[in-house]
């Protein structure tokens, strides 16, 4: 192959502008494209529900920090139950679930009982069964209602 290249100034010419045109697409998070060995990079939807802000800043921040294959994330949306972030990163949602299983564990979530983890395609929702003191997730005749309701308890 290196002789190929050091005799084909065109070869080298086309390698270049490959390598070049990935870093291009990497850049502006777009698609999904191959990423150096580390598989295909692509932009999920990720959506934490029900945890305080502290638990889901500390989610994302690991996200961005150790995950490997990370490339950016962005905050799409947030109100008092739900954040929403695009996160871009080379790894397979098998990966991603298997270390946000860890980092769910070593932040004192059983995530057989306390989170539930849905992963459909390049979407994954975390969501805690059990939130905070103070909020619930509630249905009316059967239905989910949108967000936390604050129940108030009274002083004993």
């Amino acid at each position: 192959m290196l002789e190929l290249l050091k005799n084909s100034p065109r070869a080298v010419s086309a390698v270049l502008l490959a390598l070049a045109l990935s870093g291009c697409a990497a850049q502006q998070g777009g698609g999904t494209f191959p990423d150096g060995g580390h598989g295909l990079v692509t932009p999920y939807t990720i959506t934490l529900r029900y945890f305080t802000t502290g638990e889901a800043r500390t989610i994302i921040d690991v996200m961005a920090h150790e995950f490997p294959g990370y490339r950016s994330h962005t905050l799409m949306s947030s109100d008092s139950a739900t954040r929403r972030y695009s996160y871009v990163t080379s790894a397979g949602a098998h990966k991603l679930e298997e270390w946000l299983t860890i980092l769910l564990g070593d932040m004192n979530f059983n995530p057989d009982t306390d989170v539930h983890i849905n992963i459909q395609g390049a979407e994954i929702t975390l969501e805690r069964l059990h939130p905070t003191s103070g909020w619930v997730p509630v249905t009316i005749h059967g239905m989910p209602v949108r967000g936390p309701i604050l129940s108030f308890r009274p002083a004993v």
